[in-house]
């Protein structure tokens, strides 16, 4: 396990073929106030480390969450979500009206979001499918407690409920239908895929865990890990981001087999 960068805060690590992606906040102060401005933008590094790179996003607010492959950039902002060809260089809106969207996925057709009401009173959240043509926009599970990191595979999305009393990973089909609770997690935060492996982040207790999605066997991945949120597989190695305590954030990574 290795720490490939530091940087100030982090948050939402996702990858292409060729790069790590992520988004890094900045706290500043204008003339006049004495309240730091949180602003971020949609980084990217290789995943051996070296110079850090920004994807042109829109002005404005800052990215609340974002997906990556080859041919484009997904990301939620200003209340909508965006998407950045990179053969183009064009920006689109895929859809409006998601305020507080703070994780997302996606597929070659579809973008997953969980989408927190504008009051974020917890347990008010909602998970959608949305069409990145936007012929449709379909919930598939509300009243969520503060749900997390989200992914998807051909037949189900998965997510994180990441509260600290009955955090829980769960599950829904693509398209909808009954969701299913996985299993319970301590501040569940990051989720990713990897063939028939579910991981996810424990912000409560600095745990990397595991789940067979076929057997249901659970597994420690590794421990100590400080306030571990967000995450990704590239490859054969799995990484996430350590919040840390706010100025000591890290990228770690680990080899999978």
């Amino acid at each position: 396990m290795v720490s490939v960068q530091s940087f100030y805060y982090l948050v939402s690590p996702a990858t292409n073929s060729s790069n790590v992606y992520f988004i890094q906040l900045y706290e500043h102060f204008e003339a006049g106030s004495h309240a730091p401005i949180v602003d971020g933008s949609l980084e990217f590094i290789a995943p051996s480390g070296g110079t850090v790179s920004t994807v042109p996003t829109k002005s404005g607010a800052s990215i609340g969450a974002f997906c990556v492959n080859d041919a484009y950039a997904i990301w939620a902002q200003n209340q909508s979500i965006f998407k950045y060809d990179f053969s183009s260089n064009i920006n689109t809106t895929v859809t409006g009206n998601v305020v507080g969207a703070q994780h997302i996925a996606c597929d070659a057709t579809n973008v997953y979001l969980v989408n927190w009401s504008s009051n974020n009173v917890d347990g008010n959240a909602t998970v959608l499918q949305v069409a990145q043509d936007r012929t449709y926009r379909t919930p598939l599970a509300d009243a969520q407690s503060s749900p997390a990191g989200i992914a998807a595979d051909a037949d189900y999305v998965y997510w994180a409920n990441g509260t600290s009393t009955d955090g829980r990973i769960m599950r829904v089909p693509i398209g909808g239908g009954t969701t299913t609770t996985l299993t319970v997690g301590k501040t569940p935060q990051g989720l990713a895929l990897h063939g028939s492996m579910l991981y996810w982040t424990n912000g409560g207790d600095g745990t990397v865990m595991a789940m067979n999605i076929t057997t249901g066997e659970i597994v420690t991945v590794t421990s100590g890990q400080s306030n571990p949120g967000p995450m990704v597989v590239y490859g054969n190695s799995l990484y996430w981001l350590n919040a840390g305590t706010g100025t000591d954030g890290s990228i770690m990574s680990l080899g999978l087999q």
